[in-house]
């Protein structure tokens, strides 16, 4: 169905498509569709392609995805990619959320 459109499927993960000469990426998560691509033009471009596949309600950028809380900036070229929340909401699920970092030798 994707290779009208020129994705490929990962050999190691069936969910997830690539389309190697545009950079896009697309991964299939129960009823959601995470998609990454170098420019905001290619990603409209791409839903524009999917509209026809699938029935699409737009839910913004990702925030958060399997407990990781994640940042674009697209301008300065990055991605911030945090577990902090999932770490302090264990800590303190296991009691050990007042212990405190110490020095050793």
């Amino acid at each position: 169905m994707f290779k009208k459109y020129d994705f490929e499927a990962f050999v190691s993960n069936i969910y997830c498509f690539i389309n190697k000469d545009k950079s896009i990426f697309l991964y299939f998560y129960i009823d959601n569709i995470i998609m990454t691509a170098p420019t905001k033009a290619l990603i409209v471009q791409t839903k524009k392609k999917l509209v026809k596949i699938f029935e699409i309600k737009e839910l913004d950028e990702l925030r958060y995805y399997l407990s990781c809380r994640i940042d674009c900036n697209r301008k300065e070229r990055f991605i911030y990619i945090s577990q902090r929340d999932f770490i302090i909401r264990n800590l303190e699920k296991y009691g050990y959320n007042d212990l405190y970092p110490v020095q050793y030798p």
